[in-house]
């Protein structure tokens, strides 16, 4: 994923809090990176427990494992967004 890209998926909610935190660049895309990392994580394990569905081989264990990197990721994202979000507004 190039760094237009890694745009694209964030455009108005990072964009505002690198210019609200003045964030420098370097900054600013370490923070678009972990969005886009992690969201990205998400989505392949979506797509696990899609193709598990799909195939018939639906087996709790891989249900479980990709539910709880779901989470996981989920928490990443929530992490990123406190401290950079939340810190900002209060």
């Amino acid at each position: 994923m190039g760094q237009a890209d890694r745009r694209l998926c964030f455009p108005l909610g990072v964009d505002v809090v690198v210019a609200r935190r003045a964030l420098s660049p370097s900054d600013a895309e370490y923070l678009r990176c972990s969005l886009a990392n992690a969201v990205t994580a998400i989505l392949l394990q979506a797509e696990v427990i899609r193709r598990h569905m799909a195939s018939g081989m639906l087996q709790e264990p891989a249900i479980e494992c990709a539910t709880e990197q779901i989470g996981l990721n989920a928490k990443q994202i929530w992490q990123v967004v406190e401290a950079t979000v939340l810190e900002s507004t209060t």
